[in-house]
């Protein structure tokens, strides 16, 4: 028994069987979970793969802009007590 036979994937192409296990992957990586709503056909896992890997590269992008403000406002403050 293996994931292929327990998600009665045994009709479906090999290319299928790639991107279905790439959904998978992806899912697992940014941590989103499989939820009650999932790709159910190879469109749906193509968009969901997409989504999710644009997802963790907007929320990686606005995390290091945040922290780049912060940094330079921390080194603004401390070049402001210098003067002082």
């Amino acid at each position: 028994m293996n994931w292929i036979h327990a998600g009665e994937f045994m009709d479906i192409s090999k290319m299928d069987l790639y991107l279905t296990s790439f959904y998978f992957t992806i899912t697992t990586m940014t941590t989103v979970g499989y939820g009650d709503i999932s790709g159910t056909n190879t469109g749906e896992r193509i968009i969901c793969c997409l989504l999710m890997i644009m997802g963790v590269l907007f929320f990686t992008y606005t995390s290091g802009a945040i922290t780049n403000i912060i940094t330079n406002e921390e080194e603004e403050n401390k070049k402001y007590q210098e003067k002082k």
